[in-house]
């Protein structure tokens, strides 16, 4: 006789702590949290003592539920009110125009945190949510620089609900310290940035070269590129020390003469005479530069210039600067400041010459002495 063993398996409904819970969260103490059960039940018995099926105005936290059938516990639950608000995403990108900055901005209110029964307590309406964009703490007038709001209305399942905004400032000054802030008119009013960003200066980055001039009809002619100074009297400047793609080009025609990326020296060699431009292209967010060099003459006819005799120091003076020379003849000296300008020109004895009459900021220095020549510079404070 064939024995059947049955075994009978009792099923027990799973209810999930927090069925048909709904959550409102606090919106940056403009307004509280709120609750509320929607599942049919008799009564819902809550942490705090309060009994019924909602829960008004509670700071953000844990709170516990009971909810009975028949004085039955059908479901329990530890939902949680967060504090919600507007979180800021800056970014300096690198420039996109000759001497202006890419400041890409987004802003965003999260909600619908991990279920479809959550929310915010306070929606912010795009057509009262205005940027503020401040440059070193003074308000910038952004009406001069395209921005705009974008809405996207479907965050996580909650298709109600406005939660993403962006703004992209464009060509924004370097040299500047820039704080975003929303002017919420709906929730918030004013919030500002918990983080602003720094757009890098280096409109008086200096390119240091020296130049090993050719032989007549020879092509052994040096171009090194010795370093880009930036300008420590600028307010935020690049920091050093400072790499880029260095480039140097043949004049007039154009010729590349070969690009050293992420370089923060570079050299050619095998040069003949002529002229020539050193093209500079940072790495961090900055506009490029150029320099002419010229190795010997352009016509070929050039001779190698002997090693300099001269010295300059201090490189950072407030009063004055000296030149130092094994030879007493006189020592034509040329200052120009970082945008080329002359602005000392003239035929001095070695020793110290004043530097008083020239505002902060660096300077190139071009001193011939019999023959000799030195290319360097200095920082007036």
């Amino acid at each position: 006789m064939r024995q059947v063993l049955v075994f009978t398996i009792l099923l027990s409904p799973f209810v999930a702590p927090g069925q048909g819970m709904h959550v409102h969260h606090a919106f940056s103490n403009v307004c509280q949290g709120y609750m509320y059960y929607d599942e049919p039940v008799d009564s819902v018995v809550w942490s705090t003592g309060a009994v019924g099926p909602e829960l008004f105005n509670v700071p953000p936290g844990n709170y516990g539920f009971t909810a009975y059938v028949n004085g039955q516990v059908v479901n329990q639950g530890n939902p949680v009110v967060e504090e919600v608000g507007w979180n800021f995403f800056l970014v300096a990108d690198p420039y996109s125009y000759p001497g202006h900055a890419f400041i890409s901005v987004t802003l965003e209110v999260p909600h619908c945190v991990s279920q479809i029964f959550t929310d915010v307590c306070c929606h912010p309406d795009p057509a009262q949510t205005n940027i503020v964009v401040y440059q070193d703490g003074m308000e910038y007038p952004t009406t001069d620089v395209p921005i705009w709001i974008t809405e996207d209305g479907d965050c996580n399942g909650c298709s109600s609900v406005n939660c993403d905004y962006g703004l992209a400032l464009f060509l924004a000054p370097p040299g500047h310290e820039y704080t975003i802030g929303v002017n919420d008119a709906t929730c918030a009013g004013l919030v500002m940035a918990d983080t602003s960003v720094i757009a890098n200066s280096c409109a008086n980055l200096q390119l240091l070269t020296e130049v090993v001039d050719a032989s007549p009809g020879q092509m052994d002619g040096t171009i090194t590129f010795v370093e880009a100074v930036p300008d420590p009297t600028e307010p935020y400047p690049i920091e050093a020390p400072v790499s880029g793609t260095v480039q140097l080009i043949q004049m007039p025609d154009g010729v590349l003469m070969g690009e050293f990326p992420n370089a923060t020296t570079a050299q050619w060699t095998g040069l003949p005479t002529g002229e020539y431009v050193l093209y500079f292209i940072p790495d961090q967010p900055c506009q490029p530069h150029t320099v002419p060099v010229l190795v010997g003459t352009a016509t070929g006819l050039g001779d190698v210039k002997p090693v300099s005799t001269l010295r300059l120091f201090p490189t950072v003076a407030d009063h004055s600067i000296q030149l130092a020379s094994t030879v007493s003849s006189p020592i034509h000296l040329r200052i120009t400041d970082v945008r080329g300008r002359m602005v000392m020109n003239q035929r001095i004895p070695a020793g110290p010459f004043s530097v008083e009459h020239l505002t902060p900021g660096m300077y190139g220095v071009l001193a011939e002495q019999d023959g000799s020549v030195l290319r360097t510079r200095f920082i007036k404070r």
